[in-house]
């Protein structure tokens, strides 16, 4: 199974997020974990033993096209099943 957890922006709540990623490996240690993150904060999360891939992601790229096209383009190749989460500020993807 793979999970991608998109937490983008706002450092803070990309280091709270971090324990969700050693939940999910504590329960199901063989689950991939994708992590979709601006790029300027990737580096936080490089040194995290329980996120399997980091994607950097240009914000102010997408923030000229208002959709996850490029989220979905990524997850479609890689087979990651993509459920937007509109109405909360945290999006996860499973």
């Amino acid at each position: 199974m793979r999970v991608a957890i998109v937490r983008l922006t706002a450092m803070g709540d990309i280091i709270h997020t971090l324990s969700s990623a050693q939940f999910i490996k504590g329960q199901m240690p063989d689950i991939h974990i994708t992590w979709f993150v601006e790029e300027k904060f990737a580096e936080i999360l490089g040194r995290n033993p329980h996120i399997d891939s980091i994607v950097p992601v240009n914000m102010h790229g997408l923030k000229k096209k208002p959709s996850f096209s490029a989220l979905e383009v990524y997850c479609s190749a890689t087979g990651i099943f993509l459920e937007k989460d509109i109405g909360t500020s945290r999006r996860i993807l499973l």
